[in-house]
């Protein structure tokens, strides 16, 4: 049965499902394709049916009749509705996206033995993930996780005054694990959301040991003036790479 989707035309189908102790739905006139399945218990569902490219219906739920109202319920029917004209599956991407593996469980069950496997650095990329990653993500399904989840991250670890360097490092072995995803061909992963995320730039400062010649040139400049303080600025600031002793 079609009609609009009201309070009061909502309860009418309820009180007959009731009384027949049968199923019931109504489907919208305002949003096509909308409909209400009403059950003889008082427990609704709202369902957005549509055909995919093999031309077979599909019903995809929008939500518990108790929990959404009937403007939202409109809404979700019409941002389904636009997917479906572009083309899109949203059922078939829903159940893709229930069988993915979570970040968490794809990195310790099948990244991390690849890794041991194939790189020396397998402790280092658990470590990091572990601590700044997993907390994160680790929970979400990698299917829909996006670029705002990655920046999080960045935005995170920056908040803890971690170098650029090690954000860095992180944000590549969250990279490693996506591509190594797609590779495996792991259900709705199909992009990777480090690869449209602004990188961390290495911003640290760098240190070396002076050299046998320069800790020689440093005291001799030291014994010529016993009495005052020698500094010494690094190459780094300077045209030149020479030491520069400055008394």
């Amino acid at each position: 049965m079609a009609t609009k989707l009201t309070e009061a035309n909502i309860r009418k189908v309820f009180k007959k499902a009731k009384e027949k102790n049968q199923t019931q739905r109504l489907s919208d006139t305002k949003v096509s394709g909308l409909l209400l399945e009403a059950r003889a218990t008082g427990t609704g569902t709202y369902y957005y049916r549509y055909r995919d490219e093999d031309n077979k219906i599909r019903h995809l739920k929008v939500g518990k009749y108790n929990e959404v109202k009937i403007n939202d319920a409109r809404s979700i029917a019409q941002d389904i509705a636009s997917r479906v004209r572009k083309g899109e599956d949203p059922q078939q991407e829903r159940s893709t996206q229930r069988s993915s593996y979570t970040f968490e469980e794809y990195f310790y069950e099948q990244y991390l033995s690849h890794s041991r496997k194939n790189k020396k650095s397998w402790a280092t990329e658990e470590k990091l993930l572990k601590g700044h990653v997993v907390p994160r993500i680790g929970s979400k399904k990698m299917a829909i996780i996006r670029k705002n989840d990655i920046q999080d991250i960045i935005d995170y670890m920056r908040s803890e005054e971690y170098q650029e360097s090690s954000i860095k490092r992180t944000i590549a072995i969250v990279s490693n694990v996506f591509t190594k995803a797609i590779e495996d061909q792991v259900p709705g992963v199909t992009q990777n959301p480090v690869r449209d995320v602004k990188k961390p730039k290495d911003d640290n400062k760098k240190e070396r040991l002076l050299s046998k010649e320069e800790i020689e040139k440093l005291l001799r400049a030291a014994r010529k003036a016993p009495s005052q303080s020698v500094w010494v600025t690094p190459p780094s600031t300077h045209a030149t790479a020479d030491l520069h002793i400055v008394p």
